[in-house]
């Protein structure tokens, strides 16, 4: 089975580090955090988009080098490998897909957090618009995903596993399934490839 996974709250655990470092950069231009449980900064510290987009053209190599894995995401990924099927990262990691200077140096620190974490792929994608394109580009048969957007476009089309975090529990629908942690998504997957 081909298996898409994304990065950034799945294999990253980005809301510890946004947690760690975004209210004090916020406080400091006279904003504080009134909505914790939102995806987008905008919301959660209202915040205009180009004041989110200015903390992360700030922060983001800082992030790309800092931020600490989910539990157990490295083991989960060698066992998915392991029972054959293939991994491939998707990621829309800001800046990430852009052909510059800037865009080069934070797919190199993509690949060095990913090795340094002992995280396995058989492929690495950074998406230059919707994953759509990539996940059928690539045949990918189920998703890893945490962007409620990114759950709502791919589950038109294929299964996705949210993983679960405070801003999209909420979110249900057909072909989308819940886990709480990479065991979650270890027995979902097996019991996936048992259903088909």
């Amino acid at each position: 089975m081909n298996i898409g996974i994304d990065i950034d709250g799945v294999l990253a655990n980005s809301r510890e580090w946004e947690l760690q470092v975004a209210p004090s950069y916020f406080e400091k231009r006279g904003k504080t955090l009134v909505n914790p449980n939102s995806y987008y900064f905008s919301d959660m510290f209202g915040v205009s988009q180009q004041d989110e987009e200015i903390f992360w053209d700030e922060y983001i190599f800082d992030y790309a080098k800092e931020v600490k894995t989910n539990d157990f995401a490295s083991n989960a990924v060698h066992k998915l490998i392991e029972s054959g099927n293939k991994v491939v990262i998707i990621t829309a990691r800001y800046l990430a897909s852009e052909d510059s200077a800037r865009g080069k140096r934070m797919q190199q620190l993509v690949k060095n957090w990913l090795a340094k974490n002992k995280i396995e792929y058989h492929e690495l994608v950074f998406s230059k618009s919707s994953k759509v394109q990539d996940i059928n580009a690539k045949k990918i048969d189920i998703m890893i995903e945490d962007s409620p957007k990114n759950i709502a476009e791919i589950s038109k089309l294929i299964p996705v596993i949210c993983f679960d975090n405070v801003y999209n529990k909420n979110i249900i629908g057909q072909n989308i399934l819940h886990a709480s942690s990479w065991y979650d998504i270890l027995s979902i997957i097996e019991n996936f490839n048992k259903d088909n």
